[in-house]
C-alpha cells in the first residue's frame, strides 16, 4: 500500500492485512517520497542532513542505504536532528526508501501519492450535497473522463 505519512492509515492498514500470521499475504505499507521529503523538510533544520537522507532514499541497496543513514546520524551536528532520524527514519527504511521498491517496476515509477491526491481534490471542489446520489455519480464518472483524457493525451 502506498501511502502518505499517516500512522492512523499506516496502522489500519497493519489491523486490516494481518498477513502470514493469519494465513494472509503479506501487505507492506510503502511512504510517498514525495511526503516523505516534505516532512524532511519541515523537521530537519540541518541542510547537509536533507540531502544525506535525500541520497539515502536513493540508494539501491539496504546496505547502502543503512550506511548514509547511520553515517547521517552520527556526524549530524544538530542532536534533535539526530535523534528524529533515529528514531523515525532508522531501521524502517523498508517503507520510504527506493531500493524496497526494486521487485516492482510499477512502484519505481509511480512513487508519490500526489496523483490520487489530485483526483480526489478535483472530486472534492465537483461534488456537492444537493446533487443527490445520481448526480454524484455523473460527476464522478465526468472528472474519472476527464481525468483519463488526460493522461492518454500526453
Amino acid at each position: 500500500m502506498l501511502l502518505n505519512q499517516s500512522s492512523v492509515e499506516a496502522n489500519s492498514i497493519a489491523a486490516t492485512f494481518p498477513g502470514l500470521s493469519a494465513g494472509e499475504q503479506e501487505c507492506d505499507v510503502i511512504l510517498c517520497t514525495v511526503h516523505v521529503v516534505r516532512t524532511w523538510i519541515k523537521n530537519i533544520y540541518h541542510g547537509p542532513l536533507l540531502k544525506k537522507m535525500t541520497c539515502a532514499m536513493h540508494k539501491l541497496t539496504q546496505i547502502g542505504c543503512d550506511e548514509v543513514v547511520k553515517d547521517a546520524i552520527t556526524n549530524c551536528p544538530v542532536q534533535a536532528n539526530a535523534k528524529y532520524i533515529a528514531r523515525n527514519y532508522a531501521g524502517n527504511s523498508k517503507k520510504w526508501v527506493l531500493w524496497a521498491r526494486q521487485h516492482s517496476p510499477l512502484l519505481l515509477q509511480v512513487t508519490s501519492t500526489n496523483p490520487l491526491e489530485s483526483y480526489h481534490s478535483e472530486l472534492k471542489t465537483k461534488t456537492s450535497r444537493a446533487h443527490g446520489l445520481i448526480g454524484e455519480g455523473f460527476v464522478i464518472i465526468n472528472v474519472d473522463i476527464l481525468s483519463l483524457s488526460c493522461h492518454f493525451s500526453l
